[in-house]
């Protein structure tokens, strides 16, 4: 279902408008007051009440403060706002792809002041009213805008994480300019009502464009001139704001739920005093999002306890604290007013004509009272309360501790003991526990704008210049494509210890300073890395302090390594499987060329075996690159730059190998080289000869040995044939006498 009809739209925009304006507008004035520092009584109640003191100690502006301080300090005081984890089947590659994506999105982040200013106006916002909303309205832009919770109106009974949200509405207010950029583009949105838009810059200008007609519209150049001739003059404000209303509704036609926008006036004004009929500024000709939480996102803080939690049911600190800090301001201004009262000097029986002698009296030691006038003395006048003084004045001293010192810590008056370590995180953690509650509540809904800019940094065909840099950033490095799939990506937000309370952070930091032992030294590292954070509060400082150590070299490095020590040798090199082509092939590139380039500054050229073992490494890098070439779609850019860094390689090759400089020698020198040769050559041949004459008597002696060890293995065999046969007869005796024997027993047997 969907609302198509504009006085429809307008209707409800107003109703919404109506149910927050009834009470809701009301208290967050109210509270906005408290936190800016508005005097607690109004003019009429002073004046009823003979109130003299009216003013705030400012309480409530030191808590809202202090409350935004923890919060930043939880999220924003870390070097990266959040790490993304990967999903790659190569485990190597998805460190690296983590680790490139991480950086690279928190330098981007962390650079932007308007994503900065987004962060602080949230955690405001959250401090005083429990939520504070951010908008894209841009499908492409990864930075959202800030809203005011006034400006973002949403139906009763919504639940705060929005999944019964039919529809809402963002109010916004354009310049003539903001409005003529959007009709005046190349490919101007077919959303955009331009003649309407083109009315009300007109009507927001004073005077209608003189030389653009109702009839021109048609003729876009026309107006094209006249925003050249004026462009300055509409962004300026001298104009007056068009106040628009983004409406967004949840539209399921075609049971495919998207949102969509349309843009009307906030009033009619002018356009309903000529009888005109209310139209559409901006209308969605397609759908916007898919899905609420890529349009706007609500930072929650809230301490209500009612559930189900909806969306104007949520309670920030300092709602809470509304009631408490008032009476408090109100009891101050009291307490002033008495002890201003209790510090008057008193006279009475004064007559008319002798008050202007009151007014000279000096009250030093041995003066006197002029005649006329009678002093109220000590025991008859009203007696200056002394301990109400005193409070009031450990009351001040209290607020201006407070309001100066980090730790808010009762007042002292002398008397108390020193707390121990122990009370005083027990002090902090009674005192923070609402705040604890907050933070905890921040970074979950925090994460959700963290996934979402990264979805939008994922996006292809982008037209957000971040957005583009960072996806020419992954290519160039080296990533395949899938790296840019978000369905892969997981993200963490960063995190301080002790939630943002500093007291808190130190005393648990001090404890694991005390345990470090037992730990590995990887856990170590980071105790020590949350130990100069908390103490420098500086980010950048932790780092060099304690900087990150390179990780050890992958199997894929090891491996190229040493098969380039293989290859220069000019000895073949099988790849194992698992390898990392792309990761393998750039460490031998960059090996190779490195290599060629030392040769080349030597200028001493190339032997013919160094040039044959770079040629071979290079022949076998280029194999490498053919086999990963053909997944061109996702390593072509780094591997055509691997392919031209290795043609260059073997060209310097080449032109070093014949380059070669020959040495020049002198006559003398070639005489005695020759001399030199000859008797190396004779020397060589006797040393042949005597060679070939001790194989020959080592030949003979090895034949005579030989000889020796045959006649003896022939009498060794004959000795024992003879032994065997004697073996044998004397068996077959022995044999032949146990039969006989026998045969003699059975026939006495048988006798």
């Amino acid at each position: 279902m969907r609302i198509t009809d504009v006085s429809k739209v307008r209707e409800t925009v107003e109703r919404l408008k109506s149910d927050d304006a009834d009470q809701r507008a009301g208290n967050r004035s109210k509270i906005n007051d408290l936190a800016n520092g508005v005097q607690p009584y109004t003019d009429q109640e002073a004046e009823e009440n003979h109130i003299f003191t009216n003013v705030q100690p400012l309480m409530a502006p030191r808590i809202a403060h202090e409350a935004r301080r923890q919060l930043a300090q939880a999220t924003m005081r870390t070097s990266r706002y959040f790490s993304v984890s990967i999903d790659v089947k190569d485990k190597d590659m998805a460190e690296m792809a983590s680790a490139t994506a991480t950086g690279k999105l928190n330098r981007i982040l962390k650079r932007s002041m308007p994503f900065y200013e987004v962060l602080r106006g949230a955690d405001a916002t959250v401090v005083l009213h429990g939520r504070g909303p951010s908008i894209w309205d841009d499908p492409f832009a990864w930075c959202p805008k800030l809203l005011s919770i006034e400006d973002l109106k949403v139906p009763t009974n919504t639940y705060i994480d929005l999944s019964n949200l039919w529809y809402f509405a963002v109010y916004q207010q354009l310049s003539a300019a903001e409005l003529l950029r959007h009709v005046r583009r190349e490919r101007v949105d077919p959303g955009w009502n331009v003649p309407a838009v083109k009315r009300l810059v007109a009507r927001l200008s004073g005077e209608p464009f003189e030389t653009v007609t109702d009839a021109d519209y048609d003729f876009p150049e026309k107006l094209q001139e006249q925003f050249k001739q004026n462009g300055l003059y509409y962004g300026t404000d001298v104009l007056p704001t068009a106040k628009l209303w983004y409406f967004y509704q949840l539209t399921d036609d075609k049971d495919e739920p998207r949102w969509e926008l349309s843009i009307i006036e906030d009033i009619e004004s002018e356009s309903a005093a000529r009888g005109q009929k209310s139209e559409y500024l901006y209308q969605q000709k397609g759908h916007f999002s898919d899905s609420v939480e890529r349009i706007i996102h609500i930072q929650y803080a809230d301490g209500a306890n009612v559930a189900p939690f909806k969306y104007h049911s949520v309670r920030g600190m300092m709602f809470m604290l509304y009631p408490v800090l008032t009476l408090l301001n109100r009891v101050f201004c009291r307490q002033m007013d008495s002890a201003f009262e209790a510090m008057n000097q008193l006279f009475r029986n004064v007559g008319e004509q002798d008050r202007e002698k009151a007014a000279m009296i000096m009250l030093a030691n041995m003066s006197c009272i002029p005649q006329g006038l009678e002093y109220v003395t000590a025991n008859e006048r009203y007696t200056v309360n002394h301990n109400l003084v005193n409070a009031t004045n450990a009351t001040l001293r209290q607020f201006i501790n407070e309001n100066s010192a980090s730790f808010v810590q009762d007042p002292d008056a002398g008397t108390r003991k020193e707390m121990t370590a122990t009370q005083v995180m027990a002090q902090v953690q009674q005192a923070g526990v609402l705040l604890t509650s907050l933070v905890q509540m921040q970074a979950v809904y925090r994460q959700q704008q963290y996934r979402e800019i990264c979805r939008r940094f994922c996006l292809p065909n982008s037209a957000d210049k971040d957005v583009k840099s960072f996806q020419e950033y992954i290519r160039k490095d080296g990533l395949p494509q899938d790296v840019l799939d978000f369905e892969r990506w997981d993200i963490l937000p960063e995190r301080t210890i002790g939630g943002g309370n500093k007291v808190l952070e130190m005393s648990q930091v001090m404890e694991l300073m005390k345990a470090m032992p037992l730990f590995n030294p990887e856990a170590q590292k980071l105790i020590l890395r949350d130990f100069a954070l908390a103490t420098t509060d500086d980010a950048d400082k932790t780092r060099k302090l304690v900087p990150d150590e390179p990780k050890p070299p992958s199997g894929t490095a090891t491996f190229a390594t040493l098969a380039f020590g293989t290859l220069c040798q000019g000895a073949p090199v099988i790849i194992p499987p698992g390898t990392n082509l792309m990761e393998y092939a750039g460490i031998l590139t960059g090996m190779i060329t490195g290599r060629v380039q030392t040769l080349a500054k030597a200028g001493q050229g190339v032997t013919p075996d160094t040039a044959i073992g770079l040629a071979g490494a290079i022949q076998h890098v280029q194999t490498v690159l053919q086999q990963l070439g053909q997944a061109k779609d996702v390593h072509g850019q780094r591997v055509q730059m691997m392919a031209q860094g290795l043609a260059q390689a073997m060209q310097m090759l080449q032109a070093l190998a014949q380059a070669r400089p020959q040495p020049e020698v002198p006559p003398e020198t070639q005489g005695k080289i020759v001399s030199m040769q000859t008797l190396a050559e004779s020397k060589a041949r006797i040393s042949e000869a005597n060679a070939a004459q001790k194989l020959q008597q080592r030949d003979a002696a090895h034949q005579q040995r030989l000889a020796q060890e045959q006649v003896k293995t022939q009498a060794d065999i004959e000795a024992q044939d003879y032994k065997t046969a004697a073996e044998i007869a004397r068996t077959r005796a022995q044999s032949n006498a146990e039969a006989a024997q026998k045969a003699k027993q059975e026939k006495e047997t048988e006798e």
